[in-house]
């Protein structure tokens, strides 16, 4: 499976990053609605808006393992480096994302977050945790 956001492989061996995988991919598609339950009254009479649209959050988990610390290295100020400040703008639109589920998708998005784990006395892996929100300027 290839997963790759702004050109830079999420699940392969690069001669950049070292090896990159992926152990977890969610994405979640959310009505944003405002609710109103009533005070002493069962919920079925709460009060439901569905008026602001959906967004989709898309949570990916994975590792970065390279005997050469520099690509570990790499990978991660890649990484964090997509959360600029000015990640939507006229020339780009966002970042892409491109994934096989479902089968050749291929959606603009920002980056909410990047985290890594590092585990002292194991220098040639990182585990991390990216969060991205799907959207277009």
């Amino acid at each position: 499976m290839s997963y790759t956001i702004n050109s830079i492989p999420l699940n392969e061996t690069s001669a950049t990053y070292g090896t990159t995988t992926i152990s977890s991919f969610r994405s979640e598609l959310m009505a944003q609605t405002k609710e109103w339950p009533l005070p002493s009254i069962d919920s079925t009479y709460t009060i439901v808006l569905d008026l602001f649209g959906v967004k989709r959050i898309i949570t990916i988990s994975g590792n970065c393992v390279s005997n050469d610390t520099t690509k570990i290295d790499a990978f991660i100020t890649a990484m964090e480096a997509l959360i600029s400040g000015a990640q939507f703008n006229e020339a780009t639109g966002g970042y892409s994302f491109t994934h096989d589920i479902p089968a050749g998708s291929n959606i603009n998005v920002v980056v909410k977050g990047f985290r890594y784990d590092y585990v002292m006395g194991v220098p040639n892996r990182i585990e991390y945790n990216m969060t991205l929100l799907e959207g277009n300027a």
